[in-house]
């Protein structure tokens, strides 16, 4: 601009304006290119710490996951073996379950017999639970009247020896 202005009022540019106005467009583009430096440096060096940051994050990510794949590769093993005893164990209680029904149908089949045999048993034993009922008030009423007579002559015995001896 300055030269445009010296053009304008004179029509030349002398040398030494010439050579002033070439080192002050170099100072202002040394001083630029150290502003961008600068910038740029600050800038690469604020990118290299959160890159130091982020690789210290991701290292204690890869740590806390090898620490979970030690920890969960094992109890997958675990679980795909209790999975595997488990179906065994289905097999074996289907076999038993199995072996155990066709035991069961014969001991139904004889308990049924017997619970037909205790039915029919069950009218004879009422009819005989009658009688014995019977007979055992018959016994009781036998008892307690041998009961009364021998009290009876407790009690009278006293009366029968006056009369005895007072004859």
């Amino acid at each position: 601009m300055e030269t445009q202005n010296l053009e304008d009022s004179r029509g030349f540019v002398t040398f030494k304006e010439y050579t002033e106005s070439q080192d002050k467009i170099k100072r202002e583009l040394l001083d630029s290119q150290n502003t961008v430096k600068k910038e740029l440096t600050t800038r690469l060096e604020k990118a290299e710490v959160q890159h130091d940051k982020l690789d210290a994050k991701i290292n204690g990510i890869d740590d806390k996951v090898d620490q979970v794949r030690n920890v969960v590769l094992p109890l997958e093993v675990a679980m795909n073996s209790t999975a595997e005893n488990t179906k065994q164990l289905v097999e074996n209680f289907a076999k038993f379950t199995d072996s155990q029904v066709s035991r069961n149908d014969l001991f139904v089949e004889k308990f049924h017999a017997n619970d037909l045999k205790v039915a029919g048993l069950e009218n004879v034993t009422n009819k005989f639970a009658d009688k014995k009922t019977y007979n055992l008030g018959v016994t009781v009423a036998f008892i307690t009247f041998a009961g009364l007579f021998v009290t009876g002559l407790f009690q009278m015995a006293p009366v029968v020896m006056d009369i005895i001896l007072n004859q």
